[in-house]
Order: C-alpha cells, then structure tokens, then sequence
C-alpha cells in the first residue's frame, strides 16, 4: 500500500512539473491616466496641458485644444495607437502647432517603455515621441 501511494504521489509530481507555465504577468500596464511633458522633444504648453487616459484597449485625453479618443493594441513593449476621432475647436497659435505635432507623432507610435510613473512613447527606430507622467 506504501508503495503504491509513493508511486502516485511520484507521478503526480512529475506530471504537474511537465505542465507548461502560464506566462508572468506582464508590468508593462498603459492603464490610467497620463500627462505629456514633451512632444518630439519639445515642451508641452504650461497653460494648457496634454492628457492620455488609457484604459483596457480605449484611449481618450486632450492634446491641448481639442479632444481625441482611439484604441490601442499593446503586446509586451510594442504599442500600435489607432485615433477615432478628434474635436474641432479652434486653437490658439500656439496650440495649433502643437496639436499638429501630437497628430503627426500619434501615429508613429510603436512602443513604449516604463519606469516608474515615467512612461515614453516610441518610434520605429526608437526615437522618443511623448514623455508622459503618470498622475491619479
């Protein structure tokens, strides 16, 4: 009888150490909200700040003037964003060229990287598109 339980017990342990291990979590979460620093480079507007809010798949924010919202497809660090749509207000000077810039970068977009509350959006060459921080 023992013997018997020893040799289940044994083939349990080796079946269950067999069995493929799900992936880790992955920590590269895009999930909440975001603040833009800079745009290719270049400093966001004080007075009028970008804002990203991703959340499971959707995003939505302001790029300063005018709203936008959109999906995105994220696999580990590479990171596709898709806008849908955007508002149509008439900016400032200033933030016309601004927004033109968030626009024209939003759909270079390939990857990204964390660290910490600092995330940066990426390029095909990984150039640097936007720095944000992340806010509550």
């Amino acid at each position: 009888m023992f013997k018997q339980l020893f040799c289940m017990a044994t083939l349990l342990v080796t079946i269950s150490g067999c069995q493929s291990q799900l992936p880790a979590p992955s920590h590269l979460n895009l999930d909440g909200n975001w603040q833009v620093s800079k745009i290719a480079n270049q400093a966001v507007k004080p007075y009028s700040p970008v804002l990203f809010d991703f959340d499971n798949g959707n995003f939505s924010g302001s790029n300063g003037c005018n709203n936008f919202k959109g999906q995105y497809m994220q696999y580990n660090n590479e990171l596709s964003l898709s806008a849908n749509s955007t508002t149509m207000k008439a900016c400032v000077d200033g933030l016309v060229k601004q927004e033109q810039s968030f626009l024209q970068h939003l759909v270079q977009v390939t990857s990204f990287k964390i660290k910490g509350n600092k995330l940066k959006l990426m390029g095909v060459k990984n150039n640097v598109l936007f720095e944000l921080t992340h806010y509550e």
